[in-house]
C-alpha cells in the first residue's frame, strides 16, 4: 500500500512537470498524417510582422520576420491559419468543420447568394472530397449496408442536413 502512495505521488509530480504544447494559430500541414497528429509546420502566433496569405491562386505564403516561404498547394495537405484548419484538395481550399467518424469540409462564400454553405465530405483525411448529398453518401458508403439502407429509407421529404437535437450533429453521422 505504501509503494501505491509513493508511485501515484510520483506520477502526479511528473504530470504537473509536463506542459501541454498549444498548436499554433499559423503554418502548413505537409501530409494528412501530419494533420491527424497536430503537426504544424512553419509555425507561428499572429503578429504583424507574420503572416500566412492564402489569397494566391495555386499556392500560399507565409512571412516571417527573415524569410518568406512559398508553398504551392501539390505539396501540402492542407494549412492552419488564425486556428482554424484548412484542406487543399484539387487546388482548392476546404476549411475543415469536423473529423469524427467522416471528415466534413465547408467552403465559405458570399452570405447573401446562397441561404447555407455548399458542404463536402471525405472518409477519411486522404480520401477524395465530394459535394454532400444523399447519392455521394451512397456512392461512397456503398459497402457498409447499414449505412445504405437507412439513407435509402429516408424519406425524400427529409433533409439528409437535418441535426440531431442532443448532439448536434447531422443524423446521418450516427448511423456510421
Amino acid at each position: 500500500m505504501k509503494n501505491l502512495v509513493v508511485l501515484l505521488l510520483l506520477l502526479a509530480n511528473m504530470a504537473q512537470g509536463q506542459t501541454i504544447r498549444k498548436r499554433p494559430e499559423n503554418g502548413v500541414y505537409l501530409t494528412a498524417k501530419d494533420f491527424e497528429a497536430g503537426i504544424v509546420s512553419h509555425g507561428f502566433t499572429s503578429s504583424d510582422d507574420e503572416k500566412l496569405l492564402d489569397n494566391k491562386r495555386g499556392y500560399i505564403v507565409i512571412k516571417q520576420r527573415d524569410s518568406t516561404t512559398r508553398f504551392y498547394f501539390d505539396q501540402l495537405w492542407g494549412y492552419r491559419k488564425e486556428g482554424v484548419d484548412w484542406r487543399l484538395y484539387n487546388e482548392e481550399g476546404y476549411r475543415v468543420e469536423s473529423t469524427n467518424k467522416i471528415c466534413l469540409y465547408s467552403v465559405p462564400v458570399c452570405v447573401a447568394c446562397l441561404t447555407t454553405q455548399p458542404l463536402y465530405f471525405s472518409v477519411d483525411a486522404v480520401s477524395p472530397l465530394h459535394p454532400l448529398s444523399r447519392k455521394n453518401l451512397l456512392d461512397v458508403y456503398h459497402s457498409n449496408k447499414a449505412f445504405v439502407e437507412k439513407i435509402k429509407h429516408l424519406p425524400w421529404t427529409s433533409s439528409i442536413m437535418k441535426k440531431d437535437k442532443a448532439t448536434h450533429k447531422f443524423r446521418f453521422i450516427g448511423w456510421l
